[in-house]
């Protein structure tokens, strides 16, 4: 039977809706973050509570 060691994962969420949209600069500067990261996982959603 396989053993398997513990084992961690970069896993990144991005909020595509924001708050009222999102500026081109800060859209650049997230893109940038996750380019950064390196995640395994990106869950990308569109959530704005303003619109519920």
């Amino acid at each position: 039977m396989p053993i398997f060691g513990y084992t961690t994962a970069k896993i990144a969420a991005w909020n595509l809706a924001g708050y009222g949209g999102i500026p081109e600069e800060r859209l650049n500067r997230q893109v940038e973050g996750l380019t950064l990261l390196d995640a395994e996982v990106i869950a990308l959603m569109e959530i704005n509570p303003l619109s519920e």
